[in-house]
């Protein structure tokens, strides 16, 4: 399960300690991120303003209790004030900075901001080979996610029993 906000990562912090099967994430929605910005409607869903430098404070005092960190990115989408944009930025690249530091896999999540997300990830160098990928994959570390398999750059396809082949274009 994934947070989004510190009231979801202290739901799903909670449930995975109750049910040890389940796994969790920690993140900070982008549009949560920049809430305290933004002039939200009744129509919007309930949005939860908090301070974000508490929040990856929290994450991190927490890290050994999750799998990743995510969801967490950009949502251009939603956001379409340059200026707040540019703050959604800053924040990804503070928590791409976080999952180096705790070496956690990152969770991403981006609406019409696809191509700048990939761009902060590369400026901050925030990728594995994908040979540490795939013998995470092997070894149940990562979930086996589209995600996941997109880091490894979908070079390997699963068979319907759950092995790996190469793939045959290769």
């Amino acid at each position: 399960c994934s947070g989004v906000n510190p009231s979801t990562n202290r739901a799903v912090l909670s449930l995975s300690k109750k049910h040890p099967m389940i796994k969790c994430s920690f993140g900070i929605y982008p549009v949560d991120a920049v809430a305290d910005k933004l002039n939200l409607s009744e129509e919007t869903r309930h949005i939860e303003k908090f301070d974000v430098g508490k929040e990856l404070e929290w994450i991190e005092e927490h890290a050994n209790d999750c799998v990743a960190i995510g969801e967490v990115g950009l949502d251009f989408k939603e956001i379409k004030d340059p200026k707040i944009q540019k703050m959604q930025e800053e924040i990804f690249k503070k928590i791409i900075d976080l999952c180096i530091k705790l070496d956690k896999p990152i969770v991403v999540h981006s609406r019409s901001a696809e191509l700048r997300a990939i761009e902060i990830l590369e400026e901050k160098k925030a990728k594995k080979e994908e040979e540490e990928v795939e013998d995470e994959l092997e070894n149940n570390e990562l979930e086996d996610s589209p995600s996941a398999l997109a880091r490894s750059n979908e070079k390997r396809k699963r068979t319907p029993d759950g092995q790996r082949h190469q793939n045959p274009a290769e």
